[in-house]
């Protein structure tokens, strides 16, 4: 079996054990580079760019077991998925910097594959069981603790701390002598100060094989680059929810590194999106994988049953009305085909009532918009129960002025996404355990 091969094979045992992992390892392209190639310097066995491109030297994959290998893929896998080639770009400005930043997202990385039982090459930066690493040596170490709850940026900062109050940016060199490491401190850390020690796993390759026009171009580029990642990465987050592998820690990360960048219009088609049943098929070969020259399968997607409740009481107007049914309509054209939508207008009870089927727009804006008295959500809670019976959840648009705190969600059949128009609230949501999404002005 040759490199490559070994590759190809343990990228589908990764398919096997972890549908998150599979689903994005379908964007990684294998490259082999000379064993002299400047982007793979001293021990650095594989790398990875913003465009998926994994690149790799021989030697390094033939030497390492199968299990390592799946987690070196995981690795590169994780620095895509949490936008580390990109997001270091705001805070680097020196060669130097760039080191400590990528020994951080080490770090992250690293303690997300161990706590998901994945396993990686002997000496990589991991962080012991107590989930806190040594970086430095006896003399002259930084030690960083919680490395399960931060992102990189926070153990950069951290690290660039220490290093500017131990003087260590003035041509001190003692975080660059090795010292001996203490069992439990765990490993690789002694010479990651200035991060130019052995056992760093990867080159974190920042050409995107686009940055060859002016700054107004690049910064568009690299825009686009982070919302096909966040996509990607939501996509899998999905896919791993109906399969029930979603890796420990990773909707914490996900949460946090990407909720800020997803607009609202994303992260409501995103939430839709978890509804929709998906599976494997080995029938037909995935697209996606094509281009990757490796048979994968197929993702095959089942129809879902949503309802849509519109709030037509006095305090909507026809702004919010407008916008409503316009996200409505986006909703049933992203999903054409894949779900049947029960659609609804209410004030205290349900008016008039739709269903919506292959992205009928026209029927959406036939809908009769009646009301204009006052608000609750129980009554039409109470016909979804009683009448939708397979509604895997409902999507509700309102502008928060209800009965909602008085409501046990708890007791419905079906989950609830909350959409609030701009001028609304979502006060009466909080700690109720739904999912409320405050919309826009465009």
């Amino acid at each position: 079996m040759n490199t490559e091969e070994k590759l190809t094979r343990n990228r589908i045992q990764i398919q096997r054990r972890n549908s998150f992992f599979a689903y994005l390892s379908l964007y990684l392209k294998f490259h082999k580079v000379a064993e002299d190639d400047i982007r793979l310097k001293n021990s650095l066995g594989a790398g990875v760019n913003c465009n998926g491109d994994f690149i790799y030297k021989s030697s390094f994959i033939d030497k390492i077991s199968d299990d390592e290998v799946q987690g070196v893929i995981i690795h590169e896998i994780l620095h895509l998925s949490l936008l580390h080639l990109l997001r270091g770009k705001a805070i680097i400005k020196t060669k130097e910097e760039l080191e400590r930043f990528n020994v951080a997202c080490d770090i992250v990385v690293n303690q997300l594959i161990k706590n998901n039982g994945f396993k990686l090459p002997k000496g990589v930066l991991m962080p012991n069981r107590y989930n806190k690493i040594k970086l430095g040596n006896k003399n002259c170490f930084l030690e960083i603790c919680d490395t399960d709850k931060k992102i990189a940026e926070q153990i950069y900062d951290e690290i660039m701390e220490f290093i500017k109050k131990n003087g260590l940016d003035k041509g001190n060199n003692q975080g660059n002598k090795k010292g001996n490491e203490k069992d439990g401190d765990g490993e690789g850390g002694e010479n990651y100060i200035f991060g130019d020690g052995e056992g760093r796993l990867d080159a974190h390759i920042r050409d995107t094989n686009k940055e060859d026009g002016n700054e107004k171009d690049n910064q568009k580029q690299q825009a686009e680059l982070e919302k096909e990642w966040i996509d990607r990465t939501q996509q899998a987050l999905a896919v791993s929810k109906m399969k029930g592998d979603t890796p420990t820690g990773m909707e914490r990360f996900i949460g946090k590194l990407h909720e800020s960048e997803v607009g609202w219009r994303t992260l409501l088609l995103k939430y839709v999106q978890s509804y929709i049943p998906r599976d494997f098929n080995y029938s037909y070969p995935s697209k996606k994988s094509i281009s990757s020259g490796v048979y994968m399968p197929s993702t095959t997607k089942e129809n879902v049953e949503l309802a849509v409740g519109i709030d037509t009481s006095g305090s909507i107007g026809q702004e919010e009305l407008i916008q409503f049914l316009s996200e409505i309509v986006g909703i049933a054209k992203a999903f054409r085909g894949r779900i049947k939508m029960h659609l609804f207008t209410h004030e205290t009870e349900v008016n008039d009532k739709y269903v919506v089927e292959n992205g009928d727009v026209k029927k959406i804006l036939e809908l009769k918009i009646s009301g204009g008295g006052g608000t609750s959500h129980i009554q039409p809670m109470e016909y979804v129960n009683k009448n939708i019976k397979s509604c895997k959840a409902v999507i509700w648009f309102t502008d928060g002025y209800s009965d909602l705190n008085q409501i046990d969600f708890t007791k419905n059949k079906f989950d609830s996404i909350f959409v609030i128009s701009h001028n609304g609230t979502d006060e009466q949501l909080k700690g109720k355990g739904v999912r409320a999404i405050k919309l826009k002005n465009d």
